[in-house]
């Protein structure tokens, strides 16, 4: 199976409003909804246990990664 990775750099860091996301609980909470709704499992308390800055630098480090050599940046 080929796995397609997409990244998701929505957050450029709290200052930033969109969708009603203003601090690391919303996400938490927005993220237990989904994994509900889609069936998927996504553990939001990251955002209350360790809350990044933004979620660009893991985005970009994955890219650069991957650049290098896939499967670095899967174990990444």
């Amino acid at each position: 199976m080929e796995i397609e990775y997409r990244m998701g750099g929505l957050l450029p860091d709290w200052n930033y409003n969109s969708g009603g996301i203003n601090k690391p609980s919303d996400v938490a909470q927005h993220w237990d909804e989904v994994s509900g709704y889609y069936d998927m499992p996504i553990d939001g308390d990251v955002w209350l246990e360790d809350p990044l800055h933004s979620s660009y630098p893991p985005s970009i480090a994955f890219k650069a990664a991957q650049m290098q050599d896939n499967k670095k940046a899967v174990l990444f």
